[in-house]
């Protein structure tokens, strides 16, 4: 079976026994360069909002690559060796990711806090197990690009492009072998109805995993793999150099662009990706390889066969892999973000990548077994015969391409190739310093109140349902703004992480079994005694990050039943999650009949406001459905025989601890400030609630925040937040008596 070859990103070149025959296609690396563009541009810049289709694009790829070398193989070989098959793929694939495994385990253990590295060193296991994706899609339904991210995270990709490799070798022999055995005049056709067969499945599957659990969706190899799918079916299309009538190829690629292109700038990442949204993109890049596959190049090519986009397009590989540590580590270095500072994230990407493609990862895949020993060699250059006959790749405007085939370019890379690698790889570190210290000094930034926003404070007063601190409370988050260093704090900022109060454990999936281990009694003449009173908390971790604060209660008489349960919201709010949706509605069913049959004198409610980016498709907004499902809840509530209900704020979120305490141990790195969504769900819940409905909001975070929506990680001695999110025991049992007295109306 003769095919046209094409190397997937940082691949490198064909083995000698695989040169005859073989011809390559340029406008495929300009394709990959194009590809990892979009990703960087996006995750440094943020634009285009889109430019992850680019991740599409290279899967698309690697599936008409890795299928093309297949087809070689068996064109070569009566049989398909697998064992050969996946030490190539591996001595391709690995390098550069062990590479990056081993600096970014260096670099978290000299630039992060313990917390901090020691979440990277996981991150790291997984990734090196090629399980990279399965784990980072249990803690983010999509890729967090910035500072506070792990510096691996990137690696999701190489985990779904080996998962692919190591099943799909497979199932091709197995797809070839009865193919050859039921028809073997139209093997190629019964191949290619085979692999559209599989496509369409593949699809299907990606479609109903994504609609079950869209939020794991990003990083599933369920969602994905019918993407190199999608590139093998072109495979098998192309095979035996077929090509579509010329003037068909000339629409097809620049359509194949267009539509790429487009993708970048429409798509939003979120729900509804990789499917169907990322059919878009994916089709565009298989349109481009089918306008790519006659003879001739279409002239709408000219621009992926340049030089330079060749060269980066042997680059993206390593681009891919590089770029992502650089924009997590480089902020510990030089703790600002600007557009001075991502360009020079940029820089320094293109000089590590050059490093890496050149002097590490291209050395070790260019060696290769010695015949008849266990000893390893480098693999030696192609003669020039041998070359010619490689035959001649095409050229844009009909002209046959004159650039070298891969068979002889860069197998053994010469003496002057790496000095112009050191060179380019210095020059560009010099140039990413240069522009750092070219950056204008800026002003010195303070998260301290100004005397114009303590006035604006004052002028407008507390809003209903807004406690108010008192100035010593006021005082001490001032002094927490403005500190340098962190002082002695209690527990230290090791054991933060773990202050929680003993609900955290017992009191996250609270039902009729386990409800007796979450039931705290009342105080009666120093007694803990179940009393005729009575308080419910409904909710997530929010709520059980607030139980320390509640159980004050209990010296006023009060039992306190917490029916809670981590991943549940505390309002009737539909969510995004099916499965989840689901559960949460059953417990929330379950919860409302205890309070019918509890019927207590309070019900205290506490939601976090994440919840608030699964509602953005809802019918009049995100905000108005949030605070219709309070009013419902509330209703309900009030029906099953609650005398009252409170709504509790959730703390303002500042930076997980093990995400901003590197090296410099500076506070400012750990201050927050209030969100959009945060206030979006105050006034959602505010409004919600009203005396006439004997509903209560309150708003404590004038005892977490200064008047200016700055948020300190610390206050006094305490730190405020376990993970950015939920108080510590400490702190939170340190308001139990503002707390206690707002859930109670008494204060």
């Amino acid at each position: 079976m003769t095919s046209l070859l094409a190397v997937r990103p940082g691949q490198g070149d064909p083995t000698p026994d695989q040169i005859a025959g073989l011809r390559y296609r340029p406008e495929l690396d300009g394709l990959r360069a194009v590809a990892v563009a979009l990703v960087i541009a996006a995750d440094l810049f943020g634009q285009p909002r889109g430019g992850l289709v680019g991740i599409d694009v290279l899967f698309v790829v690697s599936g008409f690559i890795i299928t093309t070398l297949l087809a070689g193989d068996l064109r070569t070989r009566p049989r398909l060796g697998l064992g050969h098959f996946y030490l190539r793929r591996i001595q391709r694939l690995l390098p550069g990711p062990i590479v990056v495994l081993g600096v970014s385990a260096l670099c978290a253990r000299l630039l992060f806090s313990a917390p901090r590295a020691h979440t990277t060193y996981r991150d790291i296991e997984w990734s090196a197990a090629l399980l990279g994706n399965v784990h980072f899609a249990s803690l983010n339904p999509v890729p967090t690009p910035g500072p506070l991210s792990s510096p691996v995270q990137q690696l999701w990709w190489t985990s779904v492009q080996a998962q692919f490799y190591l099943l799909w070798p497979i199932v091709f022999a197995l797809l070839s072998g009865l193919a050859f055995a039921l028809w073997r005049r139209r093997a190629r056709a019964l191949l290619l109805v085979g692999a559209t067969l599989l496509l369409g499945g593949s699809i299907t599957l990606a479609l109903m995993r994504a609609s079950a659990h869209p939020h794991g969706a990003f990083f599933d190899s369920r969602t994905r793999l019918w993407e190199p799918v999608l590139g093998a079916v072109v495979a098998c299309a192309v095979a035996g150099h077929r090509q579509l009538p010329t003037m068909l190829r000339q629409i097809c690629l620049p359509l194949g662009l267009i539509t790429i292109g487009a993708a970048a700038a429409l798509v939003r990442i979120g729900t509804h990706y990789p499917v169907p949204l990322a059919i878009a993109p994916a089709a565009g890049t298989a349109l481009v390889i089918l306008g790519g596959s006659g003879e001739y190049l279409p002239v709408s090519a000219w621009p992926l066969i340049q030089p330079a986009a060749r060269y980066l397009g042997r680059l993206s590989y390593s681009l891919y892999l590089w770029h992502w540590p650089v924009i997590v580590f480089l902020p510990e270095v030089v703790s600002h973000q600007d557009n001075y500072s991502r360009t020079t994230a940029l820089l320094f990407t293109a000089a590590v990548s050059v490093v890496s493609f050149h002097f590490i990862e291209e050395p070790l895949r260019q060696l290769q077994r010695r015949p008849g020993s266990r000893g390893w060699r480098r693999r030696r250059p192609a003669s020039a015969a041998r070359s010619g006959r490689t035959g001649s790749a095409r050229g844009a405007g009909g002209r046959p391409f004159s650039g070298r085939a891969y068979g002889t370019r860069g197998v053994t890379a010469g003496g002057g190739e790496l000095r112009a690698a050191a060179l380019a790889a210095a020059l560009l570190t010099i140039a990413s310093f240069v522009v750092w210290q070219a950056r204008p000094y800026d002003p010195v930034h303070t998260f301290v109140p100004s005397t114009d926003d303590t006035s604006a404070a004052q002028v407008g007063g507390p809003q209903l349902g807004e406690l108010t601190a008192p100035s010593s409370v006021t005082g001490a988050i001032d002094e927490a703004l403005s500190a340098t260093a962190f002082p002695d704090l209690t527990p230290s900022l090791s054991d933060a992480p773990a202050d929680h109060g003993p609900e955290w454990s017992s009191c996250a999936d609270v039902d009729a079994n386990t409800l007796s281990d979450c039931t705290f009694a009342g105080a009666s003449e120093g007694l803990l005694v179940h009393t005729a009173k009575s308080l419910a908390v409904l909710g997530d971790t929010t709520a059980l990050g607030w139980l320390p604060a509640i159980r004050a209660v209990q010296g006023q008489g009060y039992d306190v039943y917490a029916l809670t349960s981590a991943d549940c919201p505390a309002i009737s709010v539909t969510l995004g999650d099916p499965e989840r949706q689901s559960a949460c509605a059953a417990h929330f069913d379950w919860a409302v009949a205890e309070v019918h049959h509890l019927k207590p004198q309070v019900v205290v409610l506490a939601t976090d406001p994440a919840d608030l980016a699964q509602l953005s498709g809802s019918a009049g907004g995100a905000t108005a459905a949030w605070q219709a499902a309070t009013t419902d809840t509330i209703d309900r509530l009030t029906a099953a025989g609650a005398h009252r209900v409170v709504v509790l704020a959730a703390p303002p979120t500042v930076p997980d601890w093990s995400q901003c305490t590197g090296t410099s141990t500076d506070p400012g790195k750990c201050i927050g400030q209030v969100s959009t969504a945060w206030r979006q769900v105050a006034d959602a819940d505010r409004n919600a609630t009203s005396p006439e409905l004997a509903a209560r909001y309150v708003d404590a975070r004038s005892y977490l925040c200064a008047v200016n929506d700055f948020c300190p990680s610390f206050i006094g001695t305490a730190p405020v937040r376990t993970d950015g999110r939920h108080l510590t025991a400490t702190f939170a049992t340190s308001l139990g008596p503002v707390v206690s007295a707002a859930v109670l109306g008494t204060g």
